[in-house]
C-alpha cells in the first residue's frame, strides 16, 4: 500500500499533518541559485521585493529565498542587464525534505541545505 498522508511528530506534538501532494508543493523551488560576473552586494538583491534573504557563498554564488521564484527569476535576469552584473547562472533550488523535516521541528531553515533540483 501506498501512503497518501504525511505526519511528523516533534516531541510528542503533531507539528505537519497534511498530504503527500501537499508535502511535494512545500518542497517545491523558493530558492535561486545565482552567479555573476560582476557581483552586485546581498543589499542589492535584497532591496527587491521578491527577494527575502541572500547569502552569498567564498566562491561568489548568491542563495536567494524567494516569495515567488517565477517572478523573481525574470526579474532578476533582467536587472542583471540593465545593471551589467552579467548573470553566468540562474538556478532553481529545491528544499530537501530533511531542511523541510528541521524547518517544522526547529522552527529554522538552513539555506546553505538546500539541493538542486
Amino acid at each position: 500500500a501506498v501512503c497518501n498522508q504525511v505526519k511528523i511528530i516533534h516531541q510528542g506534538e503533531l507539528v505537519y499533518s497534511d498530504s503527500m501532494q501537499a508535502l511535494t508543493q512545500k518542497q517545491q523551488a523558493q530558492y535561486l541559485k545565482v552567479h555573476f560576473q560582476h557581483a552586485p552586494t546581498a543589499e542589492d538583491l535584497t532591496s527587491l521585493d521578491y527577494i527575502s534573504s541572500a547569502e552569498i557563498s567564498a566562491d561568489g554564488l548568491f542563495l536567494l529565498a524567494c516569495k515567488d521564484v517565477k517572478t523573481a527569476a525574470p526579474a532578476i535576469a533582467a536587472m542583471a542587464v540593465e545593471k551589467n552584473w552579467c548573470l553566468l547562472e540562474l538556478t532553481p533550488q529545491q528544499q530537501s525534505l530533511e531542511n523541510i523535516f528541521v524547518s517544522l521541528t526547529a522552527g529554522e531553515k538552513i539555506p546553505s541545505e538546500v539541493q538542486a533540483i
